[in-house]
Order: C-alpha cells, then structure tokens, then sequence
C-alpha cells in the first residue's frame, strides 16, 4: 500500500515538473528575441554616432540643408532605438508572466 502511494506521488510530481518544464521553455525563444532586439538597438546606437557628428559639423558650418538631414537621420535613429527598447520591455513582462504562470502551476501543500 505505501509503495503504491509512493509511486502514485512520484507519478504526480514528475507530471506537475513536466508541465512546469514545458512552460519554462516556452522562455528561451523570447530570450533569442531579446538578445536579437538588444544587438540591433546596439547597432543603431553605433550609427548614432556618426550621424550625430555628422549633425554637428553641419551645424558649425552654418549648412542648413546638411543640418536638416542629420538631424532626421539622429531622430529616426532614435524612434528605433525607442521601439527596440519598447519591443524588449514587452518580451521581459512576457517572461515574467511566464515564471508567474510557472509559479502557479506548484502544487501549494
């Protein structure tokens, strides 16, 4: 009788820790995504300064056509920027739902 409770617990709790498993893995894609939105918002932040320099010498040599198209281009560089980081929030709240739905899924005894 023990050892039948006994394999009937082991059987329940291998269940549950495969079902917490599965919904930790579902993680590891969203961490790809986040590793993909944090190089390209580094690669646009490198190109942010060429720009940005590009910006000042117009600036300095009074051409305010130069100027213009410098500054749009540091403007549209940030908007990136801006949706990359905003991307990346929203991929970490989901990871963070998905360890809350892992913690919900532990049997409370």
């Amino acid at each position: 009788m023990k050892e039948a409770n006994l394999a009937d617990a082991k059987k329940s709790s291998a269940k549950t820790v495969s079902i917490i498993r599965s919904t930790l893995d579902e993680i590891d894609p969203i961490k790809v995504k986040i590793k993909s939105e944090n190089s390209s918002s580094s690669a646009s932040k490198k190109a942010l300064s060429s720009v940005w320099k590009t910006f000042t010498k117009s600036v300095n040599k009074a051409n305010p056509s130069g100027t213009a198209d410098a500054l749009s281009g540091t403007i549209s560089l940030y908007r990136e920027i801006v949706e990359r980081k905003q991307k990346i929030i929203n991929l970490e709240n989901k990871v963070n739902d998905l360890i809350a739905k892992a913690r919900e899924q532990i049997p409370v005894e």
